[in-house]
C-alpha cells in the first residue's frame, strides 16, 4: 500500500449536477412514501373518529390515490433542485479550488 498525493483542481459541473439531481430525486421519493403513510395515517384516524362526517373515503381509494400522486410528483422538484444547486455548487468549488490552487488529498493505491 502506497500513499499517493494528488491534488483535485476541477470539478465538472455537469457530472456534479447529475448526481445532485439523482439525490434529490431518490429524498424526494423518501419524502414521498414519509407523505403517503401519513396520508394513509390521518385518513384512517379521521375517518374512524367521525363515521358519520363523509369522510370515510380519505381511508380507502381517496387516500391511496393522494399518496401515489405524491409520490410521483414530489421526486420531480428534488430532482430539479438538486440538479440546480449540484452545478451551482460545483461551479462555486472550481472558482475556490482556482484561487486556493487546488485541494490536496491523499490517496492510498492497493
Amino acid at each position: 500500500m502506497t500513499l499517493r498525493r494528488t491534488w483535485l483542481r476541477r470539478v465538472d459541473p455537469w457530472s456534479a449536477a447529475k448526481v445532485a439531481g439523482a439525490l434529490g430525486a431518490l429524498a424526494g421519493l423518501v419524502e414521498g412514501a414519509l407523505l403517503l403513510a401519513t396520508l394513509l395515517l390521518w385518513g384512517g384516524l379521521i375517518a374512524a373518529t367521525f363515521p358519520q362526517s363523509g369522510l370515510a373515503g380519505l381511508a380507502g381509494p381517496g387516500a391511496v390515490v393522494a399518496g401515489m400522486l405524491v409520490l410521483i410528483f414530489v421526486p420531480f422538484p428534488g430532482a430539479a433542485l438538486g440538479f440546480v444547486f449540484g452545478g451551482v455548487a460545483a461551479f462555486l468549488a472550481n472558482l475556490a479550488l482556482g484561487f486556493a490552487g487546488g485541494l490536496e488529498l491523499e490517496l492510498e493505491i492497493e
